[in-house]
């Protein structure tokens, strides 16, 4: 989702652009700070996005709660969003986890992310072709029976294209990191029934602006954007699992600076093998099923979140789907 941040959000003020076409935008990375890699799973998805503080589950936005993975998986995700006013946003996650030693654990994501079609800037059709790659690797180490911590980094590229009819390329955008970033995140257990979990965001990219249809001068812009997470996870039981989130993020670029607030809470009820989920991301409603059984992990998950991230571009519900194998 980075890539419609990126190419889509109008906002920057003072561009060499005239006014209404899709620029470089301070949202930029407003989703993901550090590219689709760093999402959570559909799991947490369905739970309004909460998930840090849970120490129990393995694939979601910290890279701490790696080390609950108890030997080798593979997962594969595929996400549609689609919104009134853009072309679908189409996310096919592939990833690989595993151990090393006895207290530490790895991760391998990658992440193609494509949209093609035509929008709208006014009263202007626009062709648009944009695409998200992600690779990323994590690392977790379980410090003691408390304690976990963990590192993850990831290298994002994105490329867009806006072209019009009679006119040729009107608007050409790409992006790569200016240096390495990305999160750090630990998790630890305050009793039994409960645990608590942070993360921080780092990461800078550089973002290329090209009008060649305009006769404009090539356009370059640094968006540096950092987040901090903190959650909290409840169990009354193995069987019900509550997740509290509160996320600040800061995304500085362009002469602009933006913050963003949110809360995000998660209520999962286990029925033997199938998995109610319902959640909130700022107030907007989330949920989903999973099913989890001889070694397979399958998930359903809804979520409105991007009416929310991108404001005038009718963003409506999200669907994901999961499938994850223990080996």
């Amino acid at each position: 989702m980075s890539l419609v941040a990126a190419a889509l959000l109008p906002g920057v003020s003072g561009a060499s652009v005239p006014p209404g076409l899709p620029i470089p935008s301070e949202n930029y990375a407003a989703l993901h700070p550090w590219g689709s890699s760093g999402v959570v799973d559909i799991r947490h998805m369905a739970l309004g996005n909460a998930c840090v503080g849970d120490d129990r589950d393995t694939w979601h936005a910290n890279p701490a709660a790696l080390v609950s993975l108890p030997g080798y998986a593979v997962e594969g995700h595929y996400t549609v969003s689609p919104f009134e006013s853009l072309p679908d946003v189409n996310r096919y996650f592939v990833g690989m986890g595993g151990t090393i030693g006895t207290n530490q654990r790895f991760k391998v994501v990658g992440t193609i992310a494509k949209a093609k079609g035509t929008m709208r800037v006014g009263s202007t059709p626009l062709n648009l072709e944009a695409s998200e790659d992600d690779v990323s690797i994590e690392y977790a180490w379980r410090v003691n029976n408390r304690l976990a911590v963990g590192v993850g980094t990831a290298y994002l590229s994105t490329q867009s294209k806006f072209s019009a009819t009679g006119l040729g390329t009107v608007t050409e955008l790409s992006s790569r990191p200016k240096v390495p970033g990305g999160r750090i995140g630990l998790t630890y257990k305050l009793s039994a029934n409960s645990s608590i979990g942070a993360t921080y965001d780092n990461y800078m990219e550089r973002v290329v602006q090209r009008a060649t249809a305009l006769g404009l001068a090539d356009n370059v812009n640094l968006f540096h954007s950092t987040a901090i997470r903190v959650g909290l996870a409840l169990w009354e039981n193995e069987n019900t699992t509550l997740l509290i989130d509160h996320e600040d993020i800061a995304i500085v670029g362009a002469g602009t600076k933006t913050a963003r607030r949110g809360t995000m809470v998660g209520l999962e009820r286990r029925l033997g093998v199938v998995a109610l989920r319902m959640g909130a991301y700022e107030g907007k409603l989330t949920g989903g099923v999973g099913v989890k059984t001889h070694g397979w992990d399958v998930g359903y998950a809804f979520s409105g979140k991007n009416t929310l991230d991108m404001p005038g571009m009718g963003g409506t519900t999200t669907h994901a789907f999961q499938v994850r194998r223990s080996l």
